[in-house]
């Protein structure tokens, strides 16, 4: 009797132990920060006009998708249900065939998404990735040009030799924001070797020029593609970086709103919605550089009317292949 009292309580401070290990364990993809979380409606909607002769159409678009200690995606409904979805790494893409479109067509689809507090001030530890996928974020690619010898020569310029990891990385932020001006947003991508050139550039530019030098001192990093849920004046769609930094894993930084004085180092608000890691998905080809949204049309030209709207103002673009238009 005495032998199964002493199990029973033994098995009792066990749990009380472990208990918080294992619910812990529940919100590992919410992190810490779970109590923070910002729930977001995100609307993407376009609107496909074909002329009578068009006998095919296909349209392909970049989604949210959940992503551990960064977001998760609570539903999603359809306008029109897509024909495939696609999965290429981290990002996910739905694709619609349209066979004898007529007049005006609308796909796409409305999202609630939970984000969750990300940057260096916190506590998520988004760790535990392999040299072999580390090494692609160290890699030069088209706009990173890390072998490009005046971002080796900065990289060298604005953090010592014997520096590293967070004091490293901080070095590199301050480096390119006081290397680079703000300019309005662009369409046509400088690179970050033509973003120093210029001595400036928008959000895309910024963080290709903090990536470029983050891979240049050996702290894997990548350019992320996504989308702000906050008031805007161009437009919502926006750049920032993501560094890996040894024994804190990831780190979102924001190295353009940082030069605005609406972000800094270590604090971000928690408004970011990522779509992709990729900095030239391009959707199905690198040429094109980064790409939210693509069309391509048999027949006739189309054209495609995007409407984006998360609670702060709907965006509203319209790219048409329409001759005349």
């Amino acid at each position: 009797m005495l032998r199964v009292g002493i199990s029973f309580a033994i098995s009792i401070i066990i749990s009380f132990i472990f208990l918080p290990i294992l619910w812990a364990d529940v919100d590992v993809l919410k992190g810490p920060h779970a109590d923070d979380a910002k729930t977001i409606n995100l609307k993407m909607s376009y609107r496909v006009s074909a002329p009578d002769k068009t006998y095919r159409a296909r349209f392909v678009l970049l989604l949210p998708s959940t992503l551990p200690y960064r977001q998760k995606v609570i539903s999603k409904k359809w306008i029109v249900p897509p024909t495939k979805i696609h999965k290429r790494g981290d990002s996910t893409y739905a694709e619609w065939i349209l066979d004898r479109p007529k007049g005006e067509i609308d796909v796409g689809c409305e999202l609630k998404i939970e984000l969750y507090p990300f940057d260096y001030s916190g506590l998520s530890r988004d760790v535990g990735y392999k040299a072999d996928y580390l090494k692609d974020y160290l890699m030069p690619e088209k706009y990173l040009e890390t072998r490009s010898q005046p971002i080796m020569d900065l990289a060298k310029k604005v953090a010592p030799a014997n520096e590293s990891g967070g004091i490293l990385l901080h070095s590199l932020f301050k480096g390119t924001l006081n290397n680079l001006d703000r300019f309005k947003f662009a369409n046509e991508a400088k690179g970050a070797k033509g973003a120093l050139k210029l001595g400036g550039g928008d959000c895309t530019d910024f963080t290709d020029v903090l990536v470029s030098l983050s891979r240049v001192r050996k702290l894997p990093a990548r350019h992320v593609h996504g989308i702000l849920a906050a008031s805007f004046n161009d437009t919502p769609k926006h750049s920032w970086a993501e560094v890996y930094v040894p024994q804190n894993g990831w780190v979102r930084l924001d190295p353009f709103l940082a030069k605005l004085k609406k972000a800094s180092f270590r604090n971000l608000k928690n408004y970011y919605i990522t779509l992709t890691y990729d900095r030239n998905n391009g959707i199905y080809s690198k040429k094109n550089g980064i790409s939210y949204w693509r069309y391509w049309s048999w027949g006739d030209p189309i054209a495609v009317t995007e409407r984006l709207d998360c609670g702060f103002g709907v965006f509203k673009e319209r790219v048409s292949s329409i001759r005349g238009e």
